[in-house]
């Protein structure tokens, strides 16, 4: 009788006690499927069809967008708008023009769109030693000295040609034997300065630039 009691008990020690479901299953699958769909939305976010511009035949520098045929073709942005035109940009401002050569089915990055001069202003280019300069950036204001060259190989007291010109361009060369020091600056000044600005280029003139000073009240 005892040999049996202990068999049973024996049995029933044998016999695996059933584990309840677990919270943490569904609340792990739940984790899984937002991470899931949370990366597949941002994918699909960052591959987003957009429309933009494109030409549709050869484009000369100085030609109005109101004049170019545009296409227009569909482009998955990296997460963000393209840099260039997009459809109703070429009819917002009818004097706008591109500043550069264009070949056909390109687009056109929204740097080399610019607004002609006035009419009583043109462009001067220098080559001058200010290259890094903070503030000699595109729509800063600059002094334009020049100074004639002396017999002593120096130069005379500089004079200031144009006093509040406008900075349109800043190049600076490319390359392994570029002068980092250097830079080439496209100016826009009133035309009555232009004449003096060339005379002072064709002879050997030193041509500088300053920041022109806020003037205090």
């Amino acid at each position: 009788m005892a040999n049996a009691r202990s068999k049973r008990t024996r049995v029933a020690r044998m016999v695996p006690r059933m584990r309840r479901p677990s919270a943490r299953i569904p609340l792990g699958l739940a984790i899984v499927a937002l991470s899931v769909g949370g990366v597949w939305w941002v994918v699909d976010d960052m591959n987003t069809l957009e429309p933009y511009l494109i030409t549709t035949t050869d484009v000369v520098a100085g030609t109005p967008l109101s004049d170019i045929a545009f296409d227009e073709i569909l482009l998955a942005s990296p997460g963000h708008a393209l840099d260039v035109l997009r459809p109703g940009e070429e009819t917002i401002d009818v004097d706008r023009r591109v500043a550069a050569d264009i070949p056909a089915g390109s687009l056109i990055s929204r740097g080399h769109v610019e607004v002609p001069p006035p009419a009583n202003t043109t462009t001067f280019t220098a080559t001058l030693d200010v290259g890094g300069a903070p503030w000699l950036v595109p729509g800063a204001h600059v002094e334009v000295w020049v100074a004639a060259p002396l017999p002593d190989q120096s130069f005379s007291v500089p004079v200031v040609i144009a006093p509040r010109a406008l900075v349109v361009g800043v190049r600076m060369d490319e390359g392994f034997a570029a002068d980092s020091t250097q830079v080439t600056v496209d100016i826009q000044v009133n035309r009555r300065e232009l004449p003096s600005l060339i005379h002072a280029r064709a002879n050997d003139y030193s041509i500088q630039v300053s920041p022109v000073v806020a003037e205090s009240r």
